[in-house]
């Protein structure tokens, strides 16, 4: 599975060597039943990387997701979430806010708002 194989050549040899691999793999056998290059792989492998607590190596896979998919919100409040864990506020609040523009009735997205920046958005 590509959440697998990335992940393996993300652990063994960081985010640039991941991307490379994604690019080749997606290059050779897109359209091929080989590997699921939709946004779920990604998902899943920033989950891992999430329970594992690897909240960079996940914060670069959900950023590859958001890259690949710009219109997808769940990776974009699943970054906003790593991006809090690892202090990065700012940057958190921006992505529950872009979370919002995608797909408004987000419950989660606006509770996280409400609760760091103390007002409803």
């Amino acid at each position: 599975m590509l959440e697998d194989t990335l992940g393996i050549v993300l652990t063994r040899f960081g985010s640039d060597s991941a991307a490379a691999t994604y690019e080749r793999l997606e290059e050779r056998y897109a359209g091929r039943f080989a590997y699921d290059f939709g946004q779920r792989s990604l998902n899943t492998l920033a989950e891992r990387l999430i329970e594992k607590r690897q909240l960079v190596d996940a914060r670069w896979a959900l950023e590859l997701n958001i890259r690949l998919f710009p219109q997808a919100w769940s990776p974009v409040f699943t970054l906003a979430q790593v991006l809090e864990s690892l202090g990065e506020r700012d940057l958190a609040i921006a992505q529950y806010r872009r979370a919002l523009e995608l797909f408004p009735p987000h419950v989660p997205s606006r509770r996280r708002l409400e609760a760091l920046t103390g007002r409803a958005p």
